[in-house]
C-alpha cells in the first residue's frame, strides 16, 4: 500500500515540474512577444499559441505587381515621397511621373531655346514658352563676353538620395529625372537672406548661376524633412571665373 502511495506521489510531482495540467486544471496563459512576419501576398502573422509559434501565412497565391500603379492597386503600402513608392512581394516600385495636362515638369524642354541670338537670357520666367535661362557653360556664343567682362559663374551637381527606404551597399536604387528638376538652388546675396538667382537642377542634376562678381551664399529651397549636410555655403566668384559647387541632399528615406 506504501508502495502505491509513493508512486502516486512520484507521477503526480512529475507531471508538475513537466508542465502537463491535472484533470480539472486550467493551462495558465502564455504572452508571446509582439512580433510580426511578413508573408509572400504582403500580410503579416504574429505568433501565436503555447509555444508562441508564428500563425501560419494564409496560403494564397501573392498576385504579380509589375508597376507602382498596380502595387497601389492591390493595397500595398505606399510611401509619400517624390517621387512615390510602393512595396510589393520584396519589391519596390516608384511612381513614373507623367505629363498628363500637357504641363512639362520645370526644367524639362518647358523653355524655349534661344541660344545664338545674340543677347544672354540671364533670368527668365519659368511658364511654357519662355526662354531658356542661359550661362556660359549652355551658351557660351552668347554670354561669354559679358561674363568675361562683369560676370562670374558658380557651378556644380548635386546628388540626391536616398530614394528607397532599403538600399543594398553599392547598389543605390535609380533617380528618376524628376527628383532633380522638381528641387531648387538658390543663390543668396551675402547676408543670406535676399534671392539673387535661383534655378531648377537640369535633368542630370546639375546647376550653373552666371552672377555679377561677388560674394554669395547657395541654398536650396527646403521641402518636407529633406536637408543638405553641405548647405548653406559662401562662395566668393570673382569676374570671369567659375567657381564649382558640388553637394548633396539627403532625402529623409529610411
Amino acid at each position: 500500500m506504501k508502495r502505491i502511495y509513493l508512486f502516486s506521489l512520484l507521477f503526480v510531482f512529475v507531471l508538475i515540474i513537466s508542465g502537463c495540467t491535472l484533470p480539472g486544471q486550467t493551462p495558465k496563459p502564455v504572452a508571446c512577444t509582439m512580433e510580426a512576419k511578413l508573408c509572400p501576398d504582403g500580410s503579416y502573422v504574429s505568433r501565436t499559441g503555447p509555444n508562441c509559434e508564428f500563425a501560419s501565412c494564409p496560403n494564397l497565391p501573392a498576385k504579380i505587381i509589375t508597376n507602382f500603379e498596380e502595387c497601389a492597386a492591390a493595397g500595398y503600402p505606399v510611401m509619400e515621397s517624390y517621387p512615390r513608392q510602393c512595396r510589393a512581394n520584396g519589391q519596390i516600385f516608384v511612381e513614373e511621373i507623367s505629363n498628363t495636362n500637357n504641363v512639362q515638369p520645370p526644367g524639362e524642354a518647358a523653355c524655349k531655346d534661344l541660344c545664338g541670338d545674340g543677347v544672354c537670357q540671364e533670368i527668365v520666367c519659368l511658364a511654357i514658352g519662355c526662354p531658356c535661362s542661359e550661362t556660359p557653360e549652355s551658351c557660351p556664343q552668347d554670354c561669354a563676353q559679358k561674363i568675361n567682362e562683369e560676370f562670374g559663374v558658380i557651378s556644380g551637381k548635386v546628388t540626391i538620395g536616398p530614394i528607397c527606404p532599403v538600399e543594398k551597399i553599392g547598389e543605390p536604387c535609380p533617380v528618376p529625372a524628376s527628383a532633380y528638376t522638381s528641387r531648387q538652388v538658390i543663390a543668396y546675396d551675402q547676408t543670406g537672406k535676399n534671392v539673387v538667382q535661383k534655378t531648377y537642377f537640369n535633368p542630370n542634376g546639375t546647376f550653373a548661376f552666371a552672377l555679377p562678381a561677388g560674394t554669395y551664399v547657395i541654398d536650396i529651397f527646403k521641402t518636407g524633412i529633406e536637408r543638405s549636410p553641405d548647405l548653406p555655403i559662401t562662395v566668393t566668384v570673382k569676374a570671369g571665373e567659375t567657381v564649382r559647387v558640388d553637394f548633396s541632399i539627403d532625402t529623409g528615406i529610411r
